[in-house]
Formats: C-alpha cells, sequence, structure tokens
C-alpha cells in the first residue's frame, strides 16, 4: 500500500516581528518609536508635527492637494458581496444588494468624501486617522459624521494597535474602543506609522525655505547699497557716533550733515555666475511635484506641447488608480464590515466600495475602432455596448429621436435636368451607386462587339454599316439581370421602410411581424439596419428582404418575374441608346474627316463623352437611366406599403417629405408638410418623385399629425396649375405626373 502523502507545513505566525526590529523597539517601553529618520534628526521634539511645515509651502500643498481631490472627485459605488454560488461561480443573492444598498446609504448620508480625503493626507505624514461618530436611527446603527484627528496625538504599540495620547499616559497613550478609529497607514506594511511622503519633500522644502530667506536678502542688498563711513585718524568716539548716527538716518532722510573731516560712501553689491535664487526655488518645486505626482507637466506644463508630457500624465493616472486601491482597501477592511456586523449580524460575504479612477477613454479613437468592427468587419454588436461605451442614455418610448442623413463626398450632377441634386444619400442613391459598380462588367459585355467592330473595320463607313450587323450580337441579358435585381431590392426595400416606420412589418401579400432587433430604430430617412444591408452583395440583400418580410416563395417569382421584364426594357433601351449614340459619333467623325485610327485611338473618349462609361468611369447619362428606375421603383414600394389596411388603419394620412437636396426645387419645398388623407386625387399627380434627381418621399401619418398640420394651415390641397411647356402641374417635371405606386 502507497504510503499516505502528507501536506508540507506552513508557520502562520509572523516571525519578523516588531519586537524583534532594534531601530523601532525599544524593549522598556511599551510603545513603538516612529522610525521616520527625518523626524529623528530634525523633528527637535516636534515630532510628526515638522511635516505641518511641509503643508504649509505653496507649492507643496497644492500637489498634494491635486492628489488628495484627483481621488476624491472619482465615483464610488458600494458593490453587493456574493454569498451563493451558481454554474458560472460566486453570484449575488437579493439580500447581498440590500445589505450593499443600506451602506451605499450611511456613506451617502454622511461626509464620507470628506473622510476620504482626509485620510488621504497619510500619503503626506505616512498615517491618519479618523474618528467615526455613530448614531442610532430608526433603530439602526449609522454614522454621523467622521472626524480627522492628527497624528501627532497617536503612538502604536508592538502589537500595531492605535494609542491615543493624553495627559494622564503621554508615553504609552490610552486603548481605543474598537470599531472607532479607521488608520489608513501609506507606504509600509510592516510599520504602521508608514512611509509617507513628507520624508521625501521635507528637505526640498527645506531648500526652498532657506533659499528663499538669502533670496530676501539679496534683494535687499541690491536695492539699497551699503554705507561706508570715513572719519580721520584720532577722531573721538563722540564724534564717531554721530558718523554713524548719520549713517542710519541716510535709511530715512532726505540729508544730512556731517563735518568736513568726515565722508560716506555707498558701497554698490556685486556677484558672478548664472545660476540664481529662483532657479534654486524653481528646482526644488519641481522635485517635490516628481515625488508627490511623479511627474512635472500637471503642475508646469507647457501648453499645447505633447508627447513627454502626455508619457508623464499616464504615470500620474496610474498613481491615482493605485492610491484609489489602497483607500477602497483600507475602508474594506474596517469601515465596510464595521457597517455590516453592526446592523447585519451573520454576514459572510462583505459588500466592498469600488472607486472608479480609470481614466475616461478616448471616444474618438474608440469609435474609429468600433466602426472597423462593426461596418467594415461586420462584427455583430449589441446596441446596449454602444449606449454603454458613449454614454447616451437608451431612448425611451414618445423620445424625439435625432434623424442621421449620411453625406457622400461625390459632388452634384451638373446637368440641368437635375435641379434637385444633392449629395445627401438615400435608399435609392446606395442602389444606383451599387448598380452603377455592379454594371461596369455588364456594360463591357455589351460593348465588346462594337470594340471588335470598331478595331476590325476597313473604314468609318464600313463601321457605321457594320453596326446593324452587331445589333444581335450585343446581349443584354447579363445587364438586364443585374438591373431586375436592383429594381427587386428597391421595392422591397421601399416596403421594408414603411413597415418599419409604422411599426407594422406586414407587407401586403406578406406575414411577418416587426423584428424586434430594429425596434427602436428612428422613423424617418434611411434606417441604420438599411445603411448595412446596402454594404452587402445584391445575393445579401435579397437574402435579407426575402426572409425579414417573409416572402413565400411563389410571391417571390411573382415580384422577380414583374421587375425582370421591367429590367430587361430598360437594358434593351440602355443598348438601343448606346448604339444610337455611338452612330451619331461615328457620322461625326465622318463629316469632319477623322481618320479610321483617329476613331479607334478615342474610342474609349468618345463612349464616355456620349454618356456611356466604358472607360470604367460613371457619369450622368448611366446614371439618369439607373437612378429613375431605381426611385420610381422604391416609391412604388413605398406606395403599396402605404396602402397595407393595418398601416391604413393607424395611419391614414399621408406627409410630403421634401429630400433636403442641395439645389431644391421651391415648390418641393413649399409642398413640405402637406398631410391629406391617401385617397386625395392630389397624390395621383404629386406622389414623388416627380422629377429627374427628385429625392421627395411620403410618410404614414396619424390623425394627431393631421390635426398639427391642420394648425399650420398645411392640411389641404394646393392648387396646382398646369404649366403649359411640360402638361404638367407647375413644379412637376415633363412625364413625371402621375403616381409610379398606382402606375406599377
Amino acid at each position: 500500500m502507497a504510503a499516505e502523502t502528507k501536506k508540507p507545513e506552513v508557520t502562520t505566525d509572523e516571525i519578523a516581528t516588531i519586537e524583534k526590529d532594534f531601530d523601532i523597539y525599544l524593549g522598556w517601553i511599551k510603545r513603538l518609536e516612529n522610525p521616520d529618520p527625518v523626524l529623528r534628526t530634525e523633528a527637535a521634539g516636534r515630532g510628526i508635527k515638522l511635516y505641518d511645515e511641509v503643508d504649509r509651502d505653496a507649492h507643496a500643498s497644492s500637489v498634494l492637494q491635486q492628489r488628495y481631490l484627483a481621488l476624491v472627485g472619482k465615483e464610488w459605488e458600494i458593490i453587493p458581496g456574493k454569498s451563493a454560488n451558481s454554474k458560472q461561480g460566486p453570484t449575488s443573492t437579493d439580500q447581498d444588494q440590500l445589505v450593499a444598498d443600506y451602506v451605499s446609504s450611511v456613506l451617502e448620508n454622511c461626509n464620507f468624501d470628506q473622510a476620504r480625503q482626509e485620510l488621504l493626507k497619510a500619503i503626506l505624514y505616512g498615517f491618519y486617522n479618523l474618528e467615526t461618530i455613530w448614531k442610532v436611527e430608526n433603530g439602526n446603527l449609522v454614522i454621523s459624521k467622521f472626524i480627522g484627528k492628527h497624528p501627532r496625538r497617536f503612538v502604536f504599540t508592538p502589537e500595531r494597535e492605535l494609542h491615543l495620547l493624553t495627559l494622564q499616559d503621554m508615553i504609552v497613550g490610552e486603548a481605543l474602543p474598537p470599531r472607532k478609529f479607521i488608520t489608513f497607514t501609506y507606504g509600509d506594511s510592516d510599520n504602521p506609522y508608514g512611509r509617507g511622503l513628507g520624508q521625501r519633500i521635507w528637505w526640498p522644502v527645506w531648500f526652498k525655505k532657506n533659499g528663499i530667506k538669502f533670496w530676501m536678502i539679496f534683494l535687499e542688498k541690491f536695492g539699497m547699497p551699503t554705507v561706508k563711513g570715513k572719519y580721520p585718524s584720532g577722531t573721538d568716539k563722540a564724534m564717531q557716533d554721530r558718523l554713524m548716527e548719520a549713517i542710519e538716518a541716510i535709511q530715512t532722510d532726505t540729508g544730512i550733515k556731517i563735518p568736513d573731516t568726515m565722508d560716506i560712501e555707498f558701497l554698490e553689491a556685486a556677484r558672478a555666475g548664472t545660476v540664481s535664487y529662483e532657479q534654486l526655488c524653481g528646482y526644488m518645486d519641481k522635485q517635490i511635484s516628481k515625488a508627490v505626482l511623479g511627474q512635472t507637466a500637471s503642475s508646469e506644463g507647457t501648453p499645447g506641447k505633447l508627447g513627454n508630457e502626455k508619457s508623464q500624465e499616464d504615470v500620474r493616472q496610474e498613481i491615482l488608480e493605485a492610491d484609489a486601491d489602497l483607500l477602497d482597501g483600507c475602508l474594506n477592511d474596517n469601515l465596510i464590515k464595521w457597517i455590516v456586523d453592526l446592523n447585519f449580524p451573520g454576514v459572510i460575504a462583505y459588500p466592498k466600495v469600488k472607486t472608479y479612477a480609470h481614466a475616461k477613454p478616448d471616444l474618438t479613437a474608440q469609435s474609429v475602432i468600433d466602426k472597423t468592427l462593426i461596418v467594415d468587419i461586420g462584427l455583430p454588436v449589441t446596441k446596449s455596448y454602444l449606449y454603454e461605451t458613449y454614454g447616451i442614455p437608451v431612448p425611451q418610448e414618445g423620445d424625439d429621436l435625432v434623424t442621421i442623413t449620411l453625406k457622400t463626398p461625390q459632388a452634384p450632377l451638373s446637368d440641368a435636368k437635375f435641379a434637385d441634386a444633392t449629395v445627401e444619400m438615400d435608399v435609392a442613391d446606395y442602389l444606383v451607386n451599387q448598380l452603377a459598380d455592379l454594371s461596369m462588367a455588364d456594360t463591357d459585355k455589351l460593348m465588346a462587339p462594337l470594340k471588335k467592330l470598331t478595331n476590325s473595320a476597313k473604314s468609318l463607313t464600313a463601321l457605321r454599316d457594320g453596326l446593324v450587323g452587331i445589333f444581335k450580337e450585343m446581349n443584354p441579358a447579363d445587364l438586364g439581370n443585374t438591373i431586375a435585381r436592383a429594381l427587386m431590392i428597391a421595392e422591397m426595400s421601399g416596403r421594408y421602410e414603411v413597415a418599419d416606420e409604422t411599426g407594422t412589418l406586414t407587407p401586403v401579400g406578406l406575414t411577418e411581424k416587426k423584428s424586434p432587433e430594429f425596434a427602436s430604430e428612428p422613423a424617418g430617412g434611411i434606417l441604420p439596419s438599411l445603411m448595412a444591408v446596402f454594404k452587402l452583395p445584391f445575393k445579401e440583400q435579397e437574402s435579407f428582404f426575402k426572409k425579414k418580410l417573409n416572402v413565400p416563395t411563389l410571391r417571390w417569382t411573382d415580384l422577380w418575374k414583374e421587375q425582370h421584364t421591367k429590367a430587361f426594357s430598360v437594358a434593351g433601351a440602355y443598348k438601343d441608346d448606346l448604339l444610337t449614340d455611338f452612330r451619331g459619333a461615328v457620322d461625326k467623325a465622318i463629316t469632319e474627316g477623322t481618320t479610321l485610327a483617329e476613331f479607334r485611338k478615342d474610342f474609349d473618349g468618345i463612349v464616355a463623352r456620349n454618356g456611356w462609361s466604358y472607360n470604367g468611369s460613371r457619369n450622368w447619362r448611366s446614371e439618369v437611366i439607373y437612378s429613375t428606375n431605381i426611385r420610381t421603383a422604391h416609391a412604388a414600394g413605398r406606395w403599396e406599403q402605404l396602402n397595407d389596411p393595418a398601416v391604413q388603419k393607424a395611419f391614414p394620412y399621408l406627409e410630403y417629405r421634401h429630400g433636403n437636396s442641395i439645389h431644391p426645387r421651391p415648390e418641393h419645398l413649399a409642398w413640405n408638410g402637406i398631410t391629406l388623407p391617401r385617397d386625395d386625387p392630389w397624390w395621383n399627380t404629386h406622389y414623388p418623385p416627380n422629377g429627374w434627381g427628385c429625392k421627395c418621399t411620403v410618410l404614414a401619418s396619424t390623425r394627431r399629425d393631421q390635426q398639427k398640420a391642420a394648425a399650420n394651415g398645411m392640411a389641404t390641397a394646393p392648387p396646382s396649375p398646369i404649366n403649359p411647356q411640360t402638361g404638367e402641374p407647375v413644379g412637376i417635371d415633363k412625364g413625371w405626373g402621375y403616381n409610379v405606386g398606382t402606375a406599377a
């Protein structure tokens, strides 16, 4: 049988006791002497009161106050104890929370912050004491106040027990009752007197004080020269005294008289060297700052200077956090346990005070990191994280929310048709940009036969005649599929927007209720969820809307067919316009006598100048085609959702909203806020978009919204005179005076 393994023994008693320390224990006196070497050599009977002189120095007092108040100004909290166990480890119970709340209430109703500030004086003296004044309130023991007591009044016994020096016992002192005095010891866990910074900054303060004294003498010498009196040899004592009286009178009188046998001279003080008393005092101040704050930048920083001072500030932050941990530890070992034991006997898991001394995070740098993780990488992050990280209150129901409109650096289009051009992005802008980017490859395929014909033609005339022959080779199928997908997403995003704005995600012919993760998204503008969705590939966007709107497969197929037919019509027109423009370019080259070689060389430029972005860049021509169709599809999707029975019941009115354009149409601005019943005939001609590049929209509105609009005179349809040049109501471009929702 194997021998039983024994646990190793360990000594639990203290070995290097104070009684064995011959530096601080005299043996025949039952008290400990403070081993502070400065007090032993410089105190001259004053004891620890010597450091009061340090606290009277202006600079030393200032930096000490910086250190004290930096901690006192931080928030603190009482953390509940953990008396229960769970699978995740120790956990708090309701009783633990009750105890913590009580302790917090006791401390909040007394001078706790002042007590913390006074305890921190241990940093200077080595230790500091607070007397706790208790009182009974509603049957419970609470703290009336804390009173700071100067350490000169106390000594320690070899057992490290605190004694109070009195007139009756000025050697060992009187023993003190338990749960009465809080002692914070700084810098030494073995020596109960601690090791305060007074030991380090006494000499800089002393040298500075004496330096200033000599500085004053020096200034006096330079301010008034020394007077020298001369008298002849053999002058009697009386005359010598008269000469001295004359010299003294110089300090107060404007004139004196002396015999002509005597003389008075002024001796000017002279000195050499570059070191001044001011430099000496400044040097000592720096040493004090380093000892107390760990650096000099906080007290003597250079405005606007970075680098080294930032590093020094980091050092000061580390000191602040260390002070907080030390003070919290002292209070948790004494005060917190006293309050609990006196009011909740039997508690085994004590709460703890926690001071939040960590530096505030750099939110600018954090926002860059968060944007990279959330936007660029796509890391799932809860909304609560963002609210907590940036200290933003969570919006409550009924709050007036801020609507953010994203901006793009893309310059406004210069074509005259785009009077409503804008750099503010909305849903359609996202889709137009994506479609324009994705269609480049399809456009390249569409133009490949055209490029091939140009390179193989024997002449410009042959090139022109050959255009008819390549018509069938220019297959717009790929371009049509891409456009169809974009139109489908535009329509579905329009439905999704309205469903989300109204809180009823139940689109026409579709079945799903609103998803809870979007429950707090603001109405109006482009929703945050859509911002993220439109950065995904088209296929993933389709999947998003199909899932969120729970579109049945059969219905999805019908929707796809509808948009696919329209898309191929768009792609076919795209092809027809491209060939027509290219034919015009060839005719112009023939008329101007351009050679075939020159035409081939400038092929990319010709295509680009005519509005077709074969060279890889987009311009207004292709965007007109894409934007027009995307916007009408999106608006049609919104109209269909606005007329959902559930939406109609809760939101029986529609409100016209202008799109915040750079060059707004005056009429569109005037229509902003008009709120009418959804069946008002005005919507037959004024449901947006109402022209090239128009970004206006319509929002679902309640009866209360309509009443507010009526109070502002915006609840009746305005006059709609016809523009004789366009045949449309004034403010609507030619061909746009119809409702794209009902027309679809």
